[in-house]
């Protein structure tokens, strides 16, 4: 048996902000390191390429984590899930505070990379869970949106603390800053909840329902997690971004680019769910890769061509968190959607991993990114086509099963 039990809007507003503080806290990892590159490199005496293993070994370990919340998070349940990531991240900043070498390098890493798959990875399906199709999108684009605002933060105090303290009091400051918004979001959102439609809640006893293989090992699934990886394999050049300002730009025009960088970046992730529904998928992968072409602006040496320059590459960016579960739920559903983004999450990662060593590699190459971002569009299109693949191959197969489950 089941029964219907309300939920007020003051609940469901309360759930909504401990999503998006989740994503907040995870920009606190996504962004900081970036501003400390160049003062890590100089201070310790190592390569770009041999820091960015860094980025390489947090990504493969947040793939890896990701993968596992699915098993590990029922098991735990939200709240000591989160416990785990907010003191294994913590932990992980504190151990960045003290580097000395370039294995507590790749250690910080590994603790930050794995310990955030539990703070990342369940947003998307606290959204799934308590917001109906009809308000998904607007939600997971507020929720998504989190990144860029945390991004924001960041951009207006991490170049001034490392710049006139030292980046080892920036790792510190990080490690505080996640500390708190991971709790107060576990305080929000990290109990157990039904499933929802709307604001009426139906609760009832049943197991737990297992991940669908079929559509795991569907030709149209794999596409959708290469569609992932090549997209991030792209799209982690955003974590050498500062050091790229720094290239031609004074510390208070990085401050503002990073600013407005994160800023549209919110404005975008918001707007994502209501440019979905008005372009559809098809319509939304052609916009994904004509923005893409927002990079050749990055190259420029006028500060004003890359401000402008922002606004397209913002789009693009915007479909790694926002785009990509919404064409997953599209593809598959909203109940395999919630369950196996772990796995295009972990993909996502896989392509950080990968592009983190492409980045650094070019960087000590040519002594500029400039090359690589010649190559964007090129990646951005690849994404493009494996996720059109992926999508209109998966509602031509699963469209009946999809409308039978979720009627």
């Amino acid at each position: 048996m089941s029964e219907k039990r309300q939920v007020s809007n003051t609940k469901l507003v309360l759930v909504a902000m401990g999503a998006v503080m989740l994503m907040i806290s995870s920009a606190v990892v996504s962004n900081s390191t970036s501003y400390f590159i160049t003062s890590v490199t100089e201070e310790l005496n190592i390569s770009r390429a041999a820091f960015s293993v860094y980025y390489t070994i947090i990504s493969i370990t947040t793939a890896i984590g990701s993968v596992l919340c699915g098993t590990l998070i029922p098991k735990l349940g939200n709240r000591k899930a989160f416990l785990v990531g907010t003191v294994g991240v913590t932990i992980g900043f504190l151990i960045m505070s003290r580097l000395t070498s370039l294995t507590m390098v790749y250690a910080g890493a590994a603790f930050i990379g794995f310990c955030q798959a539990f703070i990342v990875v369940p947003p998307v399906s606290v959204v799934n869970t308590w917001f109906p199709k009809e308000h998904n999108g607007l939600v997971m684009g507020l929720t998504m949106a989190g990144t860029g605002m945390g991004g924001v933060v960041m951009a207006q105090v991490m170049p001034r603390v490392v710049a006139n303290v030292s980046w080892r009091t920036g790792y510190l400051v990080s490690a505080v800053m996640f500390c708190v918004l991971t709790l107060v979001a576990n305080a929000l959102c990290g109990s157990a909840v039904p499933e929802a439609e709307g604001a009426a809640v139906k609760t009832e006893k049943k197991k737990k329902e297992k991940l669908d293989m079929s559509k795991v090992l569907s030709v149209a699934f794999i596409f959708m997690v290469l569609g992932c990886m090549s997209k991030c394999f792209s799209a982690v050049f955003n974590q050498h971004y500062s050091a790229h300002l720094q290239e031609s730009f004074s510390t208070d025009q990085i401050a503002l680019a990073m600013t407005v960088f994160n800023i549209v970046l919110i404005i975008m992730k918001i707007s994502m769910g209501a440019i979905y529904e008005k372009l559809k998928y098809k319509g939304m992968l052609i916009a994904i890769f004509v923005s893409s072409f927002g990079y050749y602006g990055w190259m420029s040496k006028n500060f004003n061509i890359v401000l402008v320059a922002t606004v397209l590459v913002m789009f693009c960016c915007s479909a790694d968190t926002v785009s990509a579960p919404l064409l997953l739920s599209e593809a598959f559903g909203k109940k395999f959607a919630s369950a196996a983004w772990g796995i295009c999450w972990g993909a996502l990662y896989a392509g950080n991993a990968m592009g983190s060593i492409m980045w650094g590699a070019i960087y000590d190459k040519f002594g500029s990114y400039n090359p690589g971002l010649r190559l964007q569009p090129a990646m951005v299109a690849l994404t493009c086509v494996l996720w059109f693949v992926a999508v209109t191959y998966g509602k031509k197969k699963f469209g009946k099963q999809i409308e039978a489950e979720e009627n």
